[in-house]
């Protein structure tokens, strides 16, 4: 049953710079939430409640938000909450209303947590998710919302106080309209003597002093925020120390200084070349008035620098040298389309330019996510929330990273021009405090650094200047003995190690995974998980909260039971995939003989009932529908079963063997996939010089399609533009951040245009992302096994050999008998290994020598598809007249038809061992989809291949879409011997 998904942005976690100097501005208006509707919900969910707490310790707030969700429909609904946090945040807290009392989440590695999540959907009894998705940004999943009842989500996080000069500021931002009930309470742990000021907020709000800190709270009903909550704090002038020890043992030293330095020296000498990097992709398209009025106050304070900019989008266009008059006009007229391929670009070759200006939200999309970097600063310029910041100081190491929606125009070209003071480095004796971070920055207010304590006591002197030129210097002792209840320290430093790491996610995901369930924080490696009982716990081996002590002590009772017979599955797994695999050969080794008049009358229709007789199936809920299937296509002789050969009729004659190789004999013709849309017949008219101007006209109306996005680039490869076609396409990568159906789609695309290796990392971060999936594993080989038989690469073979290897041998819930099909491929490969290998050392490949034998075959057709929870089926009508199908699966003439998948992504699998000559006519059928996704019904891609696993083999590759449930649309036909 499709549940509607209803999207809520959280609008009260995100934390902006204060404007310590002046009363804060009034805010920018946020965006309203974006609310997808479905016909039962006609009224969005409401928040009733909200509760902030916010505790500030030194220069670091941890800010707990409750949410009270009401649905006032008359249908259960799921809530999807997106939100960004202040750059280098981390959330640090998860609960979720389970019974009636708020349940503590568990830190889990982000795709085991995921995975869970998706398995008790599908039952569903769904829990609670918060995950890291990308940069700042983070998404909390929740079901069910009760109809007419409520929710509650609670989310805690740690961020550092905004700063600028001699004070500290935090900015809570609170949501539009009245709130029904609404608390909010600050509280300045250990605060300065002066009391803390506010502004904004539901109104006044007073500090009271509570032994050593600072108390301010309010409760009203029928709440209307006037402005965001903001409250300004002094920062002391003598450094203060923060020392914290966890129960293990460990202890931190988290150190903050507001440094007396002398003003900056003269303005740097303008550079003779300013290199300007500019992103337009289409993630950025929007209002960039502050950008451009930032580039045209800092060229009229460098008013001889000449300028080279170069625009990236999936690729990075060649650079052009401009007047700086020249280059508001030509950023006016710059078009944001594709994905962002921020490793395409090289920032070290040019030595004459004396720095770079870099403009982007650092989310790169499309290839490697760093471009290349020299000795020349780099200042990385952002706008808005949500952006990637640890890449953005990670590109920007030797320069700063400038965010113009918390900073003026001014103060942002200033820093350009005159460039503030930098905290060098940062000394100590490492055996006794290691790990001190950051390591450098610049200095636009306090520092604040953090580092593991190893010792009762250490020294740390902070160094300050530019370049090679020391200004100042502060030394500052820490000690074991001054440690209190500061578990701020040890977070402090845990936060600016994931910012560090969280440059490369994928080459740090270890350390990332490890930080996160260490100091139970959410990472671009570990998510918060929620669940509801016993059995859910111990099915996905993870450990209950501590704050469900007796669950947690049934759990550990039980898991060693659990385990015991875990490894017990392991040997039946071998067993049974053994049996698979003899029975497929046994397939293959038949002869199959087709009577001469076989086709050539009429055979009555049998009952799907009928034709499922005797077929040893596993009947689930979502399977049940097969036997009210229409009977209308696919009508045949009755399916034997999968274990049985079929009969031997009188007088027959043995099916022919296709040619290996030569003429006429075989061939592939695939049907043209050619929807008839508006946009298309608008590009048609256009012409092929302006079929591209056309798709941006359109692109209005159909920006969030995924269909239009890939018809629109196919028409653009086929009509020769290559790099236009190529950067429509990646806009699929854009369109929803790290989205496996998006990507596996956009991979698909990549490999029919022969960009192999994009496809390659793109369906790298498919598995990364789906793990759970035997289709991540084989979609990844198959694609590296293209690339190895054409470069004739071992390596990539062995590769593309120990992916499937892991499809045949790991345990797969949804999708029994996949096993078979990568057998198939994986035999076939292991073939072509060792001829390339002969001579030489065989090939590397660790299946089982009882599951090797190539099987090559006449015919072989693979059907897959983008869509979870989506039946697709795969028919063959043969030169007989008998069509294989789901429901009738194996052939007079020997054709068989793999397991049928009704719960996803296929794969679905035709082959003939030997073909009688003739037409064979290749349909998919779309039976339905119980999800709504981005890509609509389901985007499909279909392989069909001759002379399978021999000499001459020919392979022809479609992707098409099926528009609407029961759709039966004709994929192409395959001709085989020499037709009359």
């Amino acid at each position: 049953m499709l549940r509607p998904l209803i999207a809520v942005l959280l609008l009260c976690s995100v934390a902006r710079a204060a404007e310590p100097e002046r009363p804060a501005p009034p805010p920018t208006p946020p965006v309203p939430p974006r609310i997808l509707f479905v016909p039962e919900a006609e009224r969005p969910v409401e928040l009733k409640r909200l509760e902030v707490r916010a505790l500030v310790h030194g220069m670091l707030a941890e800010t707990t938000t409750t949410l009270v969700f009401h649905n006032p429909n008359r249908r259960v609904l799921e809530g999807q909450l997106e939100f960004p946090l202040p750059p280098g945040a981390t959330v640090s807290g998860y609960a979720l209303d389970v019974g009636g009392q708020l349940v503590d989440g568990v830190v889990v590695p982000k795709e085991e947590a995921r995975i869970a999540f998706e398995k008790e959907v599908r039952k569903g009894v769904d829990p609670g998710l918060v995950e890291h998705v990308r940069g700042d940004r983070f998404r909390t999943r929740i079901y069910p919302i009760p109809a007419g009842g409520t929710r509650t989500v609670q989310v805690r996080h740690m961020t550092e106080l905004a700063v600028r000069e001699e004070s500290a500021g935090y900015r809570l931002p609170l949501p539009f309209g009245v709130l029904p009930e609404a608390s909010v309470r600050i509280e300045v742990v250990r605060g300065p003597a002066a009391p803390p000021r506010f502004s904004g907020g539901f109104g006044k709000l007073v500090a009271v002093r509570a032994n050593e800190s600072w108390v301010a709270e309010q409760r009203l009903q029928d709440a209307r925020p006037g402005a965001d909550l903001v409250v300004e704090l002094p920062v002391r002038q003598e450094p203060s120390v923060a020392v914290g020890c966890r129960a293990e043992g460990e202890c931190y030293a988290m150190v903050t200084d507001l440094p007396k330095l002398p003003p900056p020296g003269a303005p740097l000498p303008p550079p003779r070349r300013l290199g300007i990097v500019w992103d337009a992709s289409s993630s950025r398209a929007g209002d960039h008035q502050r950008e451009l009025a930032f580039l045209q106050q800092l060229l009229a304070r460098w008013p001889a620098a000449e300028v080279k900019l170069v625009v990236v989008r999936d690729q990075a266009e060649p650079a052009r040298v401009l007047a700086p008059q020249a280059l508001r006009d030509e950023l006016g007229q710059v078009i944001y389309d594709g994905g962002t391929g921020l490793g395409a670009l090289d920032l070290a070759s040019d030595k004459t330019v004396g720095a770079w200006l870099f403009f982007s939200d650092g989310l790169g999309t499309v290839g490697a996510s760093l471009p290349r970097t020299g000795s020349a600063p780099v200042y990385a310029v952002v706008d808005g929330a949500g952006a990637d910041t640890a890449v953005l100081r990670h590109i920007a190491a030797n320069g700063d990273v400038i965010d113009l929606a918390h900073e003026e125009v001014e103060r942002a070209v200033a820093r350009v021009v005159s460039p503030p003071w930098r905290l060098l480095r940062v000394e100590a004796d490492g055996a006794s405090l290691a790990d001190v971070l950051p390591r450098a920055q610049p200095i636009t207010g306090p520092v604040t650094v953090a580092g593991r304590l190893l010792a009762s006591k250490a020294t740390l002197t902070l160094v300050y200047g530019a370049g090679s030129q020391e200004v100042a210097r502060r030394s500052v002792t820490v000690s074991r003995a001054e440690a209190v209840d500061a578990p701020h320290a040890a977070l402090a430093w845990a936060q600016r190690r994931i910012a560090e790491l969280s440059a490369l996610p994928v080459e740090h995901a270890q350390e990332l995974t490890a930080l996160g369930r260490r100091f139970g924080l959410v990472t671009p490696g570990t998510s918060m998980l929620v669940l509801e009982n016993l059995e859910q716990y111990l099915e996905h081996d993870i450990e209950p909260p501590a704050s469900r002590a007796e669950m947690r002590a049934q759990f550990l009772a039980q898991r060693a039971e659990r385990r015991k017979a875990e490894q017990q599955g392991k040997q039946a797994k071998i067993d049974e995939v053994l049996a698979m695999w003899r029975e497929r050969v046994s397939w293959w080794e038949t002869e199959f003989k087709v009577s001469p008049d076989f086709g050539s009358k009429e055979k009555p229709k049998k009952s799907a009932s009928a034709r499922m007789e005797g077929e040893e199936r596993q009947m689930s809920e979502s399977e049940a529908r097969e036997m009210d299937r229409d009977d209308s296509v696919g009508a045949g002789a009755a399916a034997p079963p999968p274990s049985a050969a079929a009969p031997v009729a009188r007088n027959a004659e043995p099916a022919k063997k296709a040619p290996d190789s030569g003429g006429n004999e075989s061939s592939i013709a695939i049907t043209e996939w050619n929807p008839e849309t508006p946009y298309l017949q608008a590009m048609r008219a256009a012409g092929a010089q302006k079929a591209y101007a056309a798709y941006l006209k359109a692109r209005g109306d159909y920006a969030n399609n995924p269909a239009f996005l890939l018809d629109c680039a196919d028409f653009l490869l086929k009509g020769g533009q290559r790099p236009l076609g190529l950067r429509v396409l990646s806009n699929l990568a854009e369109l929803r951040i790290e989205d496996p159906a998006l990507l596996r789609v956009y991979a698909w695309r990549l490999q029919q245009a022969g960009e192999l290796d994009t496809a390659i990392r793109v369906l790298r971060g498919v598995l990364r992302l789906r793990p759970e999936e035997p289709q991540s594993y084989r979609d990844l080989a198959l694609a590296i096994s293209l690339r190895g038989e054409g470069s004739r690469s071992v390596p990539d073979l062995e590769e593309a050999m120990g992916l499937l290897t892991q499809v045949v041998m790991k345990t797969w819930d949804r999708f029994p008998q996949i096993e078979v099909i990568a057998l198939m491929e994986l035999n076939r490969l292991l073939a072509i290994a060792e001829r390339l290998q002969a001579g030489g050392p065989p090939a590397r490949c660790e299946l089982d020598a009882r599951l090797r034998k190539l099987l090559d075959v006449d015919v072989r057709i693979v059907l897959s598809w983008d869509a979870d929870l989506t039946d697709v089926d795969l028919h063959v009508e043969e030169p007989t007249g008998e069509t294989a199908n789901y429901g009738h699966n194996r052939t007079e003439q020997g054709g068989l038809v793999s397991r049928d998948f009704t719960q996803g992504y296929g794969p679905e699998e035709y082959v003939l061992h030997r073909a009688l000559p003739g037409t064979y006519t290749i349909r998919a059928h779309y039976y339905g989809s119980r999800q709504q996704t981005l890509l609509g019904p389901a985007t499909v891609t279909a392989t069909v291949i001759t002379r399978f696993g021999r000499p001459g083999e020919q392979r022809q590759v479609l992707t098409l879409r099926l528009e609407g449930a029961k759709d039966l649309v004709e994929i192409g036909k395959v001709r085989i011997g020499k037709l009359q």
